[in-house]
């Protein structure tokens, strides 16, 4: 399932809103981003044969407990619950509220219920009309991103045309700025 990241971002982004009222964005591929800032970001680890999957892990970093404020170099680019809220959280309680939220989406993803997932998405889509750069394993161009397709594909607005991005293809994106 190469959804797997944007599903972990966006359960993130889910549980921000409702439990801490933060107003959290995915940023595509894998990010969590709230007011320009990244706070989370999500990688998958895994193992196939043939067409079986045998194995996803997937790693979530999440800025929690330590104020960004005071280190210079992510300042600027990042933050974390604690400088939103001004408050330490309970660790234990936010992953569990996390892990419930991928279990759920992927659940429901498995019952068919992309479409609904997709709403969610639409609703904290940060990317949108941003400008990237995207390396693929095939190619690197700069465009607009314009919309997910489905939750394993992107739509990039670039001068020759658009360009559908498979997320297993992504090497890397770069935001360029505001």
């Amino acid at each position: 399932m190469h959804s797997l990241p944007l599903i972990g971002a966006l359960a993130i982004a889910e549980v921000l809103v409702r439990n801490w009222k933060v107003e959290a964005g995915v940023r595509w591929p894998n990010d969590v981003v709230v007011d320009r800032r990244k706070i989370a970001g999500i990688l998958v680890e895994s193992k196939s044969k043939g067409n079986e999957l045998i194995y996803a892990a997937l790693g979530i970093g999440i800025n929690a407990n330590f104020d960004t404020s005071q280190i210079e170099a992510i300042r600027d680019s990042s933050t974390s619950l604690l400088t939103l809220t001004g408050k330490s959280i309970n660790r234990e309680e936010f992953v569990v509220a996390i892990l419930s939220e991928v279990e759920t989406m992927y659940e429901s993803i498995q019952a068919g219920g992309e479409n609904a997932i997709m709403e969610i998405l639409k609703n904290v889509n940060w990317s949108r009309g941003k400008r990237v750069r995207v390396k693929t394993t095939g190619q690197e161009f700069v465009g607009l991103f314009e919309d997910y397709e489905s939750l394993d594909r992107a739509r990039i607005s670039t001068r020759s045309g658009p360009q559908w991005v498979e997320t297993n293809t992504v090497v890397s994106v770069d935001y360029e700025s505001d």
